[in-house]
């Protein structure tokens, strides 16, 4: 027969096995959407300075609001990246921080009882439930200010080749 306290472990596990699977899941969500960004920063850096270096006859010290358009959206992306980086090395120590926690907590029923075990886990604090991200923010905030002067650059090419 199942008693009370055996019944509220196994639906506290469960809760806990869920809240892991979901902060897991949105872990990884902002993982890769961090990663993509860096991808899509270094490409769009790429292909801007080939693509404008490639248009012929565009003096640049004669229009100087388009070059420093095009500088402009180039710190900002170079600075997305550099965000974006940062933010990987937040979430590796983070994931080291989580995996150290779990076996804090797990080392607190190798030699105890039950009952001793759960008030010494129950006393600690909780888990932090994420890493910051104040990288990430930041990466996709300098990432649209990027683009936005990056657009900015190539409306003034485009109009002063059609000019």
């Amino acid at each position: 027969m199942v008693n009370n306290e055996e019944l509220g472990f196994k639906y506290k596990d469960f809760h806990s096995k869920n809240a892991l699977y979901w902060n897991n899941l949105a872990n990884e969500r902002q993982f890769e959407l961090g990663k993509q960004l860096i991808t899509i920063s270094s490409l769009i850096l790429t292909v801007s300075a080939t693509a404008i270096f490639s248009f012929k006859g565009i003096n640049f010290q004669e229009q100087p609001l388009q070059s420093y358009s095009l500088i402009i959206s180039w710190i900002f992306i170079l600075v997305s990246i550099i965000c974006g980086l940062k933010q990987l090395e937040v979430d590796a120590s983070y994931f080291n921080y989580l995996s150290g926690d779990e076996s804090t907590r797990e080392n607190k029923f190798n030699d105890l009882t039950y009952k001793k075990a759960k008030a010494d886990v129950d006393s600690m604090k909780s888990t932090n439930p994420r890493s910051d991200g104040k990288w990430r923010l930041s990466q996709q905030i300098f990432f649209a200010l990027g683009v936005i002067f990056i657009t900015i650059s190539a409306i003034f090419v485009l109009t002063l080749k059609v000019l």
